[in-house]
């Protein structure tokens, strides 16, 4: 394996080369801040030592410039009288004519050129199982292995990787190993499902791919979509249960509002089930907590999930971060983002650092922004230290001052665009043409190329893009930015009505449609049959037209036969997604008065019609739709009979899909139940691998578990259709379930992570922190 020593800055490299040679002196090795005579990394002993090392990490400069260095080393070696041993590490790799230079330099103090260590030496030496201890506290470097990193890239594992691999590959360098990561990674070992909450910026997202990043290297494959469709992740994953597998649900439950829908809590307790009985599977989920906290509330099934210790709750608390980790992230921050001297050394000036580090409103999202060049390069040099602190003072404002003093109308307009369209990624080109259209409607100068000279400008700044299979997808730069646009739209009634009016796609209308005005001018727009003339991104206008029209609650004879022609025709295109967005519109409409003004009851008797109607309901839908048509007499026992016997092949496989569901739920109870009755030797011979009626067992249990399950939602639809329970074979279930993995979960141990959270107790913490800074 090869370790990325340019992943580690220069304090981390420092730390590592006294790790490396407290081990090969079997000594006891200290590192200070610089002195007033430049100083030495480290030492047997702060005053007169007797062994010194130097850390050089020069990996991106030429040897002559590491030898210059050196030099200067030498002359401050003079009064070291009683100086017996120096060593040079470095993070370049030297030929062996580099070697007997530098030992040359130090002849005096080196037995030979073993005391020179490079970037080859130290590989080979956290190669060695021995010093893997060493290795695993200087984590970074692990995340940063070539072959680690190469495997992210190459695994055709992902469904969308691109994002995924370039928000790892810019975010480990930053990364600083902390309590939490330590604390997380036992918690998803022990029960290899974790929920970690916290508030806005406080490192969720990072936490979680830095998880993952360590799993990558055990050979574990990723699933992980920016999407977050539960279904699509669960398509995907191996039923093979050797085959190892992480999955990543990022902000699972909406980026920076509640995005839930009713199915949802159902769709993550069975992918939870699925974990849990497969034991090389892991789940990762993240969210806000205020979101966390809605979602809890507003549904009994996801408040119950959570409540009864099916995952692990993980909460990041920035109150619980140590001042030490607070600092090592602003100064790799400072560090890889290759600050400026002149606004290092202002940071610098009389330990300012530790005021950042201490301010009450501490935030990493915070760091990240006024250490990015084009945020702090508009502040003058000697301002530069006010501005952090003001920042921290009014946090809420992080983007005011980007938006509103630094933008022209033409990239705030686009940045009001993109967030109307998505709160994730969206296409450039389709960013590009809702773009163009209201800057076209506006007047606005189309002579030139405006979108291209906006995007250019807000690139790494505000907006960032990935190549995702040949399509370049733009998104906000982070979340932060979002919460920014959404309270600035809130307060602007005139803006919302503008980008209704000039938009493109009918998504944005619907996103921005909140407040009276807005909804009176979409009210219009439907009256006008305007809304049906805009592109859709998914699904079909159709679908958008009658949705709106009942959301509205817009009752107008001019548009009777348009609202039948649409009515009949919303089903198509329809995205999986939105099936059940789909079904609680349909029942909404069946048991209101729309259905009888705009006189939709005819196509629901065409029987062909009808059977593409209901096709994307579940089974539960399906039940409420017939349930709903008897309640409410619009159509005789007879004619309910005649659909049903139409829909009876449609009814019959989603009670199949909707009993093995159910039963996947109580698969671990099933075998918890069965395994019980076996006794000690039985269970050790399965575990042997020895014929068994084990599996047998469980799956006459599975079997009798959807016999009555089927039997009970037959008794549910028998107004309606006659089934009997004989026309289901349920042996061509059993390959639905995997018995296998889920016995061997029910045996399985908990994996231990055997690596505690290291920090060294015997410096103060500003002693570590003035060590951090004052190189």
């Amino acid at each position: 394996m090869m370790f990325n020593l340019e992943s580690l800055n220069d304090y981390e490299f420092e730390m590592l080369c006294k790790d490396i040679l407290e081990k090969k002196l079997g000594i006891v090795l200290y590192t200070f801040a610089k002195g007033k005579d430049g100083g030495i990394d480290i030492c047997d002993a702060k005053y007169s030592p007797a062994i010194v090392g130097q850390a050089k990490h020069y990996y991106k400069s030429s040897f002559k410039q590491l030898q210059s260095s050196l030099r200067k080393e030498t002359n401050r070696l003079y009064d070291k009288k009683g100086l017996k041993r120096y060593y040079v590490c470095t993070s370049q790799t030297l030929t062996k004519e580099n070697k007997n230079l530098i030992y040359s330099m130090f002849s005096n103090y080196m037995d030979n050129t073993s005391s020179v260590i490079d970037a080859a030496d130290i590989n080979e030496f956290l190669s060695k199982d021995e010093n893997a201890e060493i290795l695993r506290k200087h984590y970074k470097l692990w995340l940063c292995a070539s072959n680690v990193l190469s495997l992210i890239t190459n695994q055709k594992v992902f469904i969308d990787c691109e994002e995924l691999i370039d928000d790892i590959e810019n975010s480990v360098k930053f990364f600083v190993e902390t309590k939490s990561y330590n604390m997380a990674m036992k918690k998803l070992l022990e029960n290899r499902i974790i929920v970690i909450i916290g508030n806005p910026g406080v490192g969720k997202s990072t936490l979680s791919k830095m998880l993952i990043l360590r799993f990558v290297g055990e050979g574990y494959s990723i699933r992980y979509t920016t999407d977050n469709e539960i279904g699509n992740i669960k398509n995907a994953l191996s039923l093979n249960p050797d085959k190892k597998e992480i999955i990543l649900l990022d902000d699972f439950l909406g980026q920076h509002y509640l995005k839930i829908k009713d199915s949802q809590p159902n769709e993550i307790r069975s992918l939870i089930s699925f974990v849990k009985r497969n034991v090389n599977k892991k789940l990762i989920l993240n969210s806000r907590i205020t979101i966390l906290n809605e979602a809890k509330k507003r549904s009994i099934i996801f408040n119950e999930l959570m409540e009864n210790n099916d995952v692990y709750t993980y909460l990041i608390d920035l109150n619980e971060m140590t001042y030490i980790e607070k600092a090592k992230i602003l100064y790799n921050h400072l560090y890889f983002n290759n600050i400026t001297r002149e606004y290092f050394d202002e940071i610098k000036k009389e330990t300012r650092y530790i005021k950042i580090v201490y301010h009450k409103n501490y935030n990493p999202r915070i760091i990240e922004y006024v250490t990015n060049w084009r945020n702090y390069i508009k502040v003058y040099k000697e301002n530069y230290f006010q501005y952090i602190m003001n920042k921290f003072d009014e946090p809420e404002d992080v983007w005011q001052d980007e938006f509103r003093n630094r933008l022209n109308e033409e990239d705030r307009i686009l940045m009001i665009i993109l967030y109307s369209l998505t709160d994730s990624l969206i296409a450039k080109d389709v960013l590009e043409k809702a773009f163009n259209n209201r800057i076209k409607n506006e007047n606005l100068n189309f002579s030139l190329n405006v979108f291209k000279e906006s995007y250019s400008r807000l690139s790494d700044s505000l907006l960032k893009s990935i190549d995702d299979k040949g399509i370049v997808k733009i998104s906000v730069i982070n979340p932060s930015v979002n919460d920014f646009l959404k309270s600035n739209l809130r307060s602007n009634t005139i803006e919302q009505i503008k980008i209704i009016k000039y938009s493109l796609y009918v998504e944005q209308i619907i996103k921005i449609s909140k407040s009276d005005s807005t909804l009176t001018h979409v009210k219009e727009m439907v009256l006008n049959k305007d809304i049906l003339q805009k592109s859709v991104l998914k699904n079909s206008i159709h679908y958008y037209y009658v949705k709106l029209a009942y959301d509205l609650k817009i009752y107008s004879e001019k548009i009777i036969s348009t609202i039948q022609k649409c009515f009949e025709r919303m089903y198509e295109n329809l995205n999986y997604s939105e099936r059940e967005a789909y079904g609680k519109l349909l029942l909404s409409i069946i048991n209101d008065k729309f259905v009888v003004y705009y006189d939709l009851l005819p196509i629901l008797k065409n029987g062909e019609k009808i059977a593409f109607i209901v096709e994307p309901l579940s089974f539960e839908q399906l039940e409420i739709f017939l349930a709903s048509l008897t309640e409410r007499n619009y159509f005789s026992k007879e004619i309910i009979r005649e659909i049903s016997n139409t829909l009876r092949l449609e009814i019959k496989n989603k009670i199949s899909i909707q009993a093995k569901l159910d039963t996947d739920d109580v698969l671990e109870k099933i075998v918890a139940s069965e395994v019980d009755g076996y006794s000690e030797e039985e269970i050790e011979n399965y575990k042997n691998g020895n014929i068994s009626n084990i599996e047998d067992g469980v799956w006459d249990e599975i079997q009798g578990e959807m016999h009555d399950k089927i039997q009970k939602l037959i008794e549910n639809v028998k107004e309606y259709v006659e089934i009997s329970i004989e026309e289901f074979d349920l042996d061509f279930a059993e390959s639905d379930f995997d018995i296998e993995s889920a016995i061997n979960a029910y045996f399985s141990e908990s994996e231990v992570y055997d690596y505690d959270w290291y920090q060294d107790n015997s410096k103060t913490d500003f002693e570590t922190i003035k060590e951090i800074f004052e190189r």
